[in-house]
């Protein structure tokens, strides 16, 4: 059951839809050739849902509707579904989000509130569409039942509803700075253990068991060397050939030294090597819809979104066609490191070690894996080195495009990795695994109770909704008689816009501006407003004033004894008015 359904409305309450609420306008479609450097802002939904995102911007003439500035209320119908109130200045509003303007007759600030429980009550239900890019359409979300409390007790509701949020965002921000701190703790834990830090004690305690690192390297390169040839002779085979001597041997090139300008100083029993030193890099599957399932097998693969900073999220996978004969390939195998190689540039290199979470898994285009030659060395540790002292080198070395960025596999294989003993390396991990995940034990505690703080928030506003967050109040007027208002306003509004979209034909440029009521008496029938801004000539001027104007004298006309306004009805719900002259004889008045 949803938590903002509740089984009856109070009782000096009435029942609406969210288009009660007020106006509902769609943002610019802009384009991509309609961005620029500099001029204004256009607000996406990505600069709602994250501050940081950038924002692009437009010089073009943009119509003033589309304008947004702070205070205003947003509401997102795609992809993310929510409400916002803008706080980020004058820009422009991009399509796929609304600008709501509320009625004068229902209170702002619970406008905001009210929208989100409508969201809140649409999700998950037939009305919310898209298996990646979710929205809800505009048509049933305007339709979407709600309800309007009488105006005093809208104030209250509100009130009450900022006086328990204050108190709940007081103890979330200090839940935050709290978790903001635990992951500082956790990223100085992480980069002192892959710089040597966090074991200078105990390498003083074990001195005299140290490898110096001249010999480790000598063993990892001849590792290296070891698994090229056999990679060699494993080729002549496939291809039925049988070296005649060892010159093919020559062709093996050592790998290149790697550059330690801007990486952090290292202990004296430690060295630099490149990633390509120590690892094969490989690249992924690309996909393809048109791989035939007879020539190909089904596998799982990792994504992306699957490849986190320092863990991997499997929670949800996709499959893929291989070709069989690639299969073998692309298999990962335990202890493999895996590199983003897309995305944003902050997430550049972002990975973890693969540890046969999955059976038969292998990895698409956009992740690299890297393979140890040396059992001397720990995938771990040199994952921990590319998620927080490499960040900066894939940052750096990566590649900008106008939506995303890239680091190739000449840039990776350059990475520059740190090296020590085994038995160091094993330590480390040790002490980060008791560290760190004390850590992240805390941080989970936190977010469980930042979870808990944003599920009393639904609570209270399931309990607004529902007419229980404050005790019923008199007033002077009943929620019923203010809908009638609201929905006259609406009403009015939407018959000002259709008039100012109004272009005069041959017959109305012709006419002469005159009395509505004179054209009330000629007319001898109910008239609407459309024929009587045409027939008053006012159709020559559809600017904001000249329609304010007609309304204007439209009010003193239906003051007149003598003109009877009809309500215009359709299934129950008016449609506007029908104004008609009839003279009232002496004998009929009073």
């Amino acid at each position: 059951m949803n938590k903002f359904e509740v089984s009856s409305i109070p009782p000096n309450w009435a029942v609406a839809t969210v288009n009660d609420l007020g106006q509902f306008i769609n943002g610019f479609a802009f384009k991509p050739d309609h961005w620029g450097d500099g001029g204004v802002p256009i607000v996406r939904i990505q600069n709602l849902t994250n501050s940081s995102k950038p924002f692009n911007y437009t010089k073009i003439d943009v119509p003033e509707i589309y304008s947004i500035s702070n205070g205003d209320l947003l509401v997102s119908w795609s992809a993310t579904l929510d409400a916002f109130i803008w706080k980020g200045g004058s820009a422009w509003l991009n399509q796929h989000i609304f600008k709501v303007i509320p009625s004068k007759y229902f209170h702002p600030g619970l406008s905001y509130y009210w929208m989100k429980i409508a969201i809140e009550q649409m999700v998950n239900t037939e009305h919310l569409h898209g298996s990646t890019m979710k929205h809800i359409n505009r048509g049933p979300f305007l339709a979407h039942e709600t309800r309007i409390p009488p105006y005093g007790e809208q104030v209250e509701i509100f009130n009450k509803i900022e006086e328990l949020f204050s108190h709940i965002d007081a103890g979330v921000e200090g839940l935050k700075q709290a978790k903001a701190k635990l992951q500082q703790y956790r990223q100085s834990v992480l980069k002192d253990a892959v710089t040597g830090k966090l074991t200078e004690k105990w390498r003083e305690q074990n001195a005299d068991k140290l490898q110096p690192a001249d010999e480790l390297l000598e063993r990892i390169l001849q590792e290296r060397r070891a698994n090229w040839e056999a990679e060699q002779l494993k080729a002549f085979e496939e291809k039925g050939k049988v070296p005649k001597d060892d010159k093919w041997k020559d062709k093996y090139k050592d790998p290149l030294p790697p550059e330690t300008e801007d990486v952090p100083d290292i202990p004296i029993e430690w060295g630099y090597l490149r990633l390509e030193a120590i690892s094969n890099i490989q690249g992924g599957i690309t996909v393809d819809a048109k791989r035939k399932p007879d020539e190909t097998t089904l596998l799982p693969y990792l994504r992306v979104a699957n490849v986190q900073r320092g863990y991997l999220d499997l929670s949800k996978m996709k499959d893929i066609r291989v070709p069989n004969d690639k299969v073998d390939s692309l298999l990962l195998q335990d202890g493999d490191i895996l590199f983003n190689e897309g995305g944003d540039r902050d997430k550049l290199g972002r990975g973890w070690v693969w540890r046969n979470e999955i059976d038969k898994c292998i990895y698409q285009n956009h992740v690299f894996r890297a393979r140890l030659y040396s059992n001397e060395l720990v995938p771990e540790f040199v994952s921990i080195f590319g998620n927080t002292i490499g960040k900066e080198y894939f940052i750096k070395q990566g590649k900008q495009t106008t939506n995303l960025a890239s680091i190739n596999k000449t840039k990776l294989s350059a990475f520059p990795v740190p090296y020590c003993s085994l038995n160091e390396m094993t330590k480390i991990i040790e002490f980060v695994t008791d560290k760190v995940g004390k850590t992240d034990r805390t941080i989970i505690e936190v977010d469980k109770k930042i979870l808990h703080a944003s599920q009393l928030k639904s609570s209270i506003l399931a309990k607004a909704f529902s007419g229980e967050l404050i005790e019923n109040i008199e007033t002077d007027e009943t929620a019923e008689q203010l809908l009638e208002k609201i929905q006259t306003e609406k009403q009015l509004l939407e018959e000002k816009a259709k008039l100012a979209k109004k272009k005069p034909n041959t017959r109305a440029k012709k006419m002469d501006k005159q009395p509505i009521i004179n054209v009330l008496k000629k007319a001898k029938k109910a008239l609407s407003v459309d024929e009587l801004f045409e027939q008053a000539g006012f159709q020559n001027d559809v600017s904001p004033e000249g329609i304010e104007a007609f309304y204007q004298e439209l009010k003193i006309v239906t003051e007149n004894e003598n003109v009877t306004v009809t309500p215009v009805m359709l299934k129950e719900k008016k449609q506007g008015d029908k104004f008609e002259y009839k003279e009232v004889k002496e004998n009929e008045a009073g």
